[in-house]
């Protein structure tokens, strides 16, 4: 729900730029709508990044909605938790048998791992 409150606020929020910049810029009219659209695409990019980088995990977490997070090829997934606004997802590689705690952060600029070599929790639990 919060993903479509924000998207119909961006989409409210170029069109008014679009319609000022359009209304008060200087030239003919095709030159005035190229510069309208134009600002309109940059405030969508920079509110689609604002979204994509800064807001998703916190949004997920806090107001509810969906988060995708990709795992490597073959890994089995062993629990997730919430830290703060990063997410800490645990999985096992069975080629390496090694675990990884990865962290998907806020815009994804400082997301830690730690890894445990020689690690099997299958073959802990008595499964084949």
């Amino acid at each position: 729900m919060a993903i479509y409150v924000y998207f119909i606020a961006l989409v409210v929020i170029m069109s008014v730029v679009g319609f000022l910049v359009f209304h008060y810029a200087r030239g003919g009219k095709l030159k005035r709508l190229g510069k309208a659209i134009g600002s309109a695409l940059l405030v969508f990019a920079v509110g689609w990044s604002f979204w994509e980088y800064y807001l998703g995990n916190t949004v997920a977490r806090r107001f509810g909605g969906t988060l995708t997070v990709e795992l490597p090829a073959n890994a089995k997934f062993l629990s997730a938790t919430w830290k703060e606004d990063s997410l800490w997802v645990t999985y096992f590689e069975p080629q390496s048998k090694r675990c990884v705690f990865k962290e998907f952060s806020r815009m994804g600029l400082v997301e830690g791992d730690v890894v445990i070599p020689n690690c099997d929790p299958i073959l802990a639990h008595g499964e084949q």
